[in-house]
This record gives structure tokens, sequence and C-alpha cells, in this order.
């Protein structure tokens, strides 16, 4: 698997569902991607998402005039035992 980074993904996440980005601020992406350590609202960049690394999504979007606000952690596999307990489903 190629390490994708949050940059990326935030490129492709609402695009792919012809969405944007409900927030109307300066916020510089379109998802809070946080990985691991980043509690939450990390901001999209070069940091490259990894096997086994937790990630965090934060989503604001808005699609035909509806709006949404959503937010998931889940973690990589291969599991790693001291990051499941965290990993709330």
């Amino acid at each position: 698997m190629s390490a994708l980074t949050t940059k990326e993904l935030d490129d492709i996440g609402l695009k792919s569902h012809g969405a944007v980005s409900a927030p109307k601020t300066t916020f510089p992406g379109n998802t809070c991607i946080s990985i691991n350590h980043e509690i939450a609202h990390g901001i999209p960049g070069n940091r490259k998402i990894q096997e086994g690394d937790l990630i965090n999504i934060d989503v604001s979007a808005e699609l035909g005039g509806y709006f949404a606000d959503a937010g998931h952690s889940f973690q990589l596999p291969p599991y790693k035992p001291t990051l499941t307990h965290l990993n709330i489903q």
C-alpha cells in the first residue's frame, strides 16, 4: 500500500461526492484529518497515513442545500493493541 497524505485524502473526500466544505472560514482544507496523537481537527498536509495508524476524520459538508457534520475514528490494519482501546466503534 502506498502511503496517502492527509492533503491527498482531503482533496478527494468531498469532491468524489460533489459536495463542498460547509464552513465559510479560512480553514486550510475541506476536512479535519488527525493521525494518532492528534486528538481532533488536524489540518490536512504532507503527513503520510501509514498502516496501523489511528485516524480521525471530521467533515462538515454542504450538498444541494443540505448541511451535515460527522466525525469518525478508525485504525488501519495491522491493528496495534496499544491503540485498539481508543478506537471506539
